[in-house]
């Protein structure tokens, strides 16, 4: 589904009105239109159909919360587009969600016995295995918790 804001830019090649952002539900996409600008780094996309700068969030992180929020209250997405402020909206759930994993994992590798051990004999492939594990219990347990907020 895409979702389009009412700020409307008027697109010089087509000679139409467009939103000036469209968030693209399905690929975890934001489309910005910029009227001023018909430069080069802005291209002719066929999924929004306008002028735009297209920026995609790859990480199941944003995916993920696409999908809950547009299930649970699609109307904060219409509210961040109109105001402008989905693609930093989307970048702190991103950004969130690394940084919790991040931390968790480096306060259990000060603690985990095993991990201190394969560090201490330099056993490299150890300690690789052994931090995605942590990184691992790390998502499961907050995952939840930045996702579906």
């Amino acid at each position: 589904m895409i979702l389009k804001s009412e700020t409307m830019g008027y697109n010089v090649r087509t000679a139409q009105y467009v939103p000036v952002y469209q968030l693209d539900t399905d690929n975890a996409a934001v489309a910005i239109f910029d009227e001023s600008s018909n430069k080069n780094h802005y291209f002719e996309n066929s999924i929004f159909g306008s002028v735009t700068n297209v920026i995609n969030f790859h990480t199941a992180y944003v995916a993920d919360h696409i999908r809950y929020v547009m299930e649970h209250s699609p109307e904060r997405f219409n509210k961040l587009l109109n105001e402008g402020k989905i693609i930093e909206y989307l970048e702190d759930v991103e950004n969130r969600a690394f940084d919790a994993v991040e931390n968790q994992v480096d306060k259990w590798k000060e603690y985990d016995k095993e991990y201190q051990l394969a560090k201490l004999k330099g056993d490299i492939i150890a300690q690789a295995g052994l931090e995605n594990n942590l990184i691992s219990r790390a998502k499961e347990i907050i995952y939840p918790t930045i996702i579906y907020v």
